[in-house]
């Protein structure tokens, strides 16, 4: 609904003289009015369009020059179908977590229809060519969010959390405006510069859909305050059925039962509506179960915005064979092409010691690796340890080096006064003999990087039953070592599992460089849609939701 506010500043814009001195009507009265708007100066021209002040990119002014001035998206006196097209997906942004505001959608929904209805008299050359401005400010606008995100990464995160490369898709922004002529145009542009993935299509069409449970204003809130599992009867047990068939976890055959009874189709929606939201998948509606099924559908689609704005952040070209992590799921996919060839558990790190955001590639990895301890890990953890045990180093295979240089000597811990010893005055280094012992466990894969983050093994193969694993100093503990490091040696007829088997069980240190391309995605998913269709969600662990929601919803 367009405010009375527009409506009256719409009727002032019309009123008010941006540019004298040119006739009404005709193509070249528009070019002529859109020369005198754009050809001044070399700076961004800043103008009172309609209701909002807008800045053209002088990026924006080149793209009319060159088309000698020529409109884009008007002719005469009539809106384009390209222009209708573009107005019509502006108002759907909020399907990828975008403000349609942002693009002017009220203001141009407003222009589209006095013009096509004539309220307001006929159109003269300068306002169609101000209409013809502000639709071309607004696509730049809206392709450029889509293309790399309408949120800079460092503006709500540390730069000591993410790690992105930078992107600049202006050009070809530009060429799609220079070339837009018809609806497809409009829509090619957007959604080439838009994720290209599946992942990110299901996932605006999740929000499209969220979006229009909303405007229902229909969602049922679970009263019971009481533990639901199988052979309850209560009226708590229909509001549950209604909350699972809305979510869809209920089958079509269930959705007609109006029975009060917890029973075994009840149970299995559940179990499943438990599974997609990263909770135990007991069947028994308990507290934590509650608070997801009453969780607000605002909030959830918070969360999938958030999620959409990091997604637009990576990069658009994926290596034909990657692996991506999810530290917020603590998940390990690795994918050839579009089909995923390996899915595993992973740990991530604590709250205090986060898994960064990246992109990098696979460079080696080792073998019976030696673990060199990290200084905070060392000062926090170790030191402690080795002042309450004489015994420490010999029961956890660690030995002392002179220093951080290959060639460095070892030095007897025994001879340390190590009540006395602290991080600042450390003697050199401490690691960890490769063996079963070892932090790192039997292979590490090597992806440099400016955090020191890498994958590895664990003998704490225990942890893997937990369903939130944010256990790790910020490095991602992988529980196949042997299946990913058989994805990332596929290529290399040199080695199979027999042979990497063989030097694991020899205990000799063994670096294996990697060959061809292999991207390592660090990223942070508090929500997807996984191949099969199923919609996930998981626990904020990070807190790196909030800030960024925040953020997008500023102009």
């Amino acid at each position: 609904m367009i405010s009375r506010y527009l409506s009256k500043a719409f009727v002032v814009f019309l009123m008010v003289h941006l540019t004298a001195g040119f006739a009404e009507s005709g193509a070249g009265r528009i070019s002529a009015n859109l020369e005198n708007y754009l050809s001044a100066g070399t700076q961004a021209r800043r103008f009172w369009i309609g209701c909002a002040p807008i800045s053209v990119r002088q990026e924006i002014a080149k793209v009319y020059a060159k088309r000698g001035y020529r409109p884009i998206w008007v002719d005469e006196n009539r809106l384009l179908d390209a222009g209708r097209e573009f107005i019509k997906a502006a108002g759907e942004a909020g399907h990828h977590g975008l403000l349609p505001d942002d693009y002017y959608h009220g203001c141009l929904a407003e222009w589209q229809k006095r013009l096509a209805s004539r309220e307001l008299g006929r159109f003269d050359g300068r306002n169609l060519a101000a209409m013809d401005i502000m639709l071309s400010h607004a696509f730049f606008k809206y392709a450029d969010h889509l293309a790399h995100g309408k949120i800079d990464p460092l503006s709500v995160y540390s730069s000591e959390m993410i790690e992105y490369p930078e992107k600049n898709k202006a050009q070809k922004i530009l060429g799609f405006l220079g070339d837009m002529k018809t609806p497809y145009d409009v829509r090619q542009a957007l959604q080439a510069l838009a994720p290209a993935g599946d992942g990110y299509k299901a996932a605006t069409a999740q929000a499209a859909r969220l979006q229009k449970r909303m405007a229902s204003g229909a969602q049922v809130h679970l009263d019971s305050g009481e533990v639901l599992q199988k052979g309850d009867k209560s009226p708590a047990v229909l509001q549950l059925r209604q909350i699972l068939a809305a979510e869809g976890d209920l089958k079509k055959v269930e959705k007609t039962s109006l029975s009060p009874v917890f029973d075994a189709g009840v149970k299995k929606a559940l179990m499943r509506f438990q599974k997609r939201h990263g909770l135990a998948a007991d069947g028994v509606a308990g507290r934590k179960t509650m608070a997801a099924l009453n969780r607000p559908l605002h909030d959830r689609m918070h969360t999938i915005r958030a999620n959409l704005e990091r997604r637009r952040w990576l990069p658009r070209k994926p290596a034909r064979r990657r692996i991506v992590i999810n530290s917020a799921g603590f998940e390990l996919n690795a994918w050839e092409n579009q089909d995923r060839v390996l899915k595993m558990r992973v740990i991530s790190g604590t709250k205090s010691e986060m898994t960064p955001l990246l992109t990098k590639d696979m460079a080696h990895l080792v073998i019976n690796p030696y673990w060199n301890v990290p200084p905070g890990i060392l000062e926090k953890k170790v030191l402690p340890k080795i002042r309450e045990n004489p015994d420490y180093f010999a029961e956890n295979h660690f030995e002392v080096l002179s220093g951080w240089q290959a060639n460095d000597t070892r030095v007897s811990p025994e001879a340390i006064n190590w009540s006395n010893v602290y991080i600042r005055n450390f003697p050199g280094r401490l690691r960890q003999k490769p063996g079963p012992w070892n932090a790192l466990g039997q292979i590490k894969f090597i992806f440099p990087n400016r955090f020191s983050i890498y994958l590895h093994d664990t003998p704490e193969q225990h942890l893997f039953q937990r369903r939130v694993r944010a256990f790790s100093s910020g490095c991602i503990r992988v529980e196949k070592p042997v299946e990913l490091a058989l994805f990332i040696l596929k290529t290399n007829p040199l080695w199979d599992r027999s042979r990497i088997e063989k030097i694991i069980k020899s205990g000799k240190t063994t670096a294996v460089r990697v060959h061809d391309r292999i991207a390592v995605h660090l990223v942070y998913r508090t929500f997807w849609v996984s191949p099969g269709g199923v919609v996930n969600y998981r626990k904020d662990v990070y807190e790196l939701d909030k800030a960024l929601e925040k953020a997008l919803d500023s102009q």
